[in-house]
């Protein structure tokens, strides 16, 4: 029976073909018309892919120049800073000014302010008002026109002998009245915290993980909020992170989430004193809030590239959806040498949220000029990375600013 079929069909083809030509040509020429749209409609939609695809996943080209230097022969790590009335205000900070600590040099904290009134600018000028304290290592952010400082560490107290380094709850915020800048107190930390991570979303302070003690042998995988626009409602516990604590976290923020990325774990080392796991962390943890921003859920994204903890933070929104870690150190450059360390990285990490996925600017920061613990902010269209740590224990005054033709978003 096939064979028969076969030989039916094909003398029915050939019948047709020799008695109705003109309707086998229409059919032929209706069924290449249709494939020729399909081609054209997918080739268009493909075309149409890769565009969309390649704006996206286009890599900035990014300049750099530097802003007048701190007024101070070293420099200082962990600073607070912030935008008041289009001038940037730094405050605070620690040093080794006598000596690097393989030399035994002793830390210093300061409680001095800065003044820089423009980009253009040829010097800093130094505040009259000092800070309650002499301070470094909290987290700072600009609300209302004036820069709020919160946490950190303050220095031993000099009149006893036994004093130790110890972590600090305060927090207040500095603005200009009349011409000068002035102090107000706001609510303190439930708990004193160093080395947290955190930034200002919409109206709130969010602050995260961190020490209680500079001698810890646990960090903290707490969040804590505060609406600045009722800072006298307190702070609000936050949904911890579901992993493990850490400090010296970067922070980011895009469409009006938090994203933390990477830090270091605390672990009990030898005398009960703290030491630092290795390697650090390279995930990520991305919060999404709820309709009230503390009921909200984490979720982990794409692990960073390296281990990486303490880069200039917040991180820089270069794009709505695109965020740079400008620096950082990894657990393979502390583990080398004080004495002679050649600096960190000269790397810049790119992450975009819409692809979750990662790319490396390799030696994309000058020489010399790739810091750690220092603060970062959004001034105009410039991210700007104000003094910091070059290698263990060496500071730098330099404040260097970063641009992109995409230009620099809050």
């Amino acid at each position: 029976m096939p064979s028969i079929f076969l030989i039916e069909t094909s003398q029915k083809r050939e019948f047709d073909m020799i008695n109705e030509p003109h309707k086998i040509s229409v059919m032929h020429q209706y069924r290449l018309i249709s494939l020729r749209i399909c081609i054209y409609f997918m080739t268009f939609f493909f075309s149409l892919t890769l565009t969309c695809n390649a704006q996206i996943t286009s890599l900035p080209s990014i300049e750099w120049s530097l802003l007048p230097p701190i007024p101070d022969l070293e420099g200082f790590a962990g600073m607070f800073a912030g935008i008041i009335d289009g001038k940037l205000i730094v405050a605070g900070g620690a040093n080794f000014p006598n000596g690097y600590p393989w030399e035994g040099g002793q830390k210093n904290w300061s409680n001095r302010i800065f003044i820089l009134d423009s980009k253009t600018s040829k010097n800093w000028r130094e505040s009259k008002l000092r800070l309650p304290k002499s301070m470094a290592y909290g987290v700072s952010c600009t609300f209302n026109n004036r820069l709020i400082c919160s946490g950190g560490e303050t220095g031993p107290n000099k009149t006893l002998a036994s004093s130790k380094p110890s972590c600090i709850s305060d927090v207040f915020s500095i603005g200009f009245k009349e011409g000068q800048l002035h102090l107000l107190e706001l609510p303190s930390l439930p708990q004193p915290i160093k080395d947290a991570c955190g930034l200002r979303i919409e109206s709130r302070l969010v602050i995260f993980g961190g020490i209680e003690s500079p001698s810890a042998n646990k960090a903290s995988k707490e969040m804590w909020i505060l609406d600045l626009e009722n800072p006298e409602k307190s702070w609000i516990k936050g949904l911890a992170i579901p992993g493990s604590g850490r400090i010296q976290s970067i922070a980011a923020s895009t469409m009006k989430e938090l994203i933390v990325f990477g830090g270091i774990e605390i672990e009990k080392g030898a005398d009960s004193l703290s030491l630092r796991k290795m390697p650090y962390l390279s995930e990520v943890w991305n919060y999404q809030p709820g309709e009230v921003f503390e009921n909200g859920k984490w979720r982990r994204i794409h692990d960073m590239p390296i281990d990486l903890a303490a880069s200039p933070g917040p991180a820089w929104n270069f794009s709505p959806s695109q965020i740079a870690i400008v620096g950082g150190v990894s657990s393979e450059r502390h583990r080398l040498a004080q004495k002679g360390h050649q600096g960190w990285a000269h790397d810049i990490y790119l992450y975009d949220m819409i692809l979750d996925k990662w790319d490396v600017l390799k030696n994309t920061i000058p020489g010399g000029n790739s810091r750690v613990t220092a603060p970062a902010l959004v001034w105009g269209s410039d991210y700007v990375v104000i003094s910091g740590e070059v290698s263990p224990g060496k500071r730098t005054p330099q404040v260097i600013r970063f641009s992109t033709e995409q230009g620099s978003k809050h």
